[in-house]
């Protein structure tokens, strides 16, 4: 996608784009080309040149299955730092959301000092599905017993999760006692 057009006059029948301002990841595998297009009237000749020596693009995925070693396994999945220098470095980071504080970006964006650009992109999983014992139907929990539910599949800390409670039935027991006033 082109953000932003930069033309500029080369000479009378040659115009230069300098190409968009963002880094796209889609063409990590993609050769790079300019174009040279001498334009007159009744005739255009398009040359295409291929870029070469430009900036590498790595695009490395790790999808983390312990807390072991989290942190050097993020390292490991990155080359060498010689490798990393000048090179538009892409890391997409997959693992359990109770794990988000484990993980150390400044060491990682560290690491990566010398790259052109560094994006860290962190997918934290959230599990999606609260089961019910056999014997439950959501229908059958009160709306604390479903929200406690919810605080314990969502990997609350104890001690928020109990605040948490306590502000809930203070406004639901507000919100049914308005109800039976009106």
């Amino acid at each position: 996608m082109i953000n932003s057009l930069s033309w500029q006059t080369c000479s009378a029948a040659r115009l230069g784009w300098n190409g968009a301002e963002r880094v796209d990841f889609g063409e990590v595998e993609d050769d790079k080309f300019f174009i040279v297009a001498d334009v007159q009237r009744g005739q255009t000749r398009v040359e295409w040149r291929k870029l070469t020596g430009i900036r590498p693009f790595i695009d490395r995925q790790v999808t983390l299955k312990s807390k072991e070693d989290l942190n050097e396994r993020l390292r490991k999945a990155l080359p060498a730092q010689a490798k990393l220098e000048d090179a538009i470095v892409r890391l997409t980071v997959e693992y359990p959301h109770e794990w988000e504080q484990l993980i150390d970006d400044a060491a990682l964006r560290e690491y990566c000092s010398k790259t052109f650009e560094f994006h860290l992109v962190k997918r934290p999983e959230i599990e999606g599905r609260v089961r019910l014992p056999g014997d439950q139907s959501m229908g059958s929990l009160s709306p604390l017993e479903l929200l406690e539910i919810y605080w314990r599949a969502s990997h609350t800390d104890q001690a928020e999760m109990e605040a948490l409670q306590r502000l809930a039935t203070t406004v639901i027991e507000d919100v049914q006692r308005e109800a039976f006033t009106v």
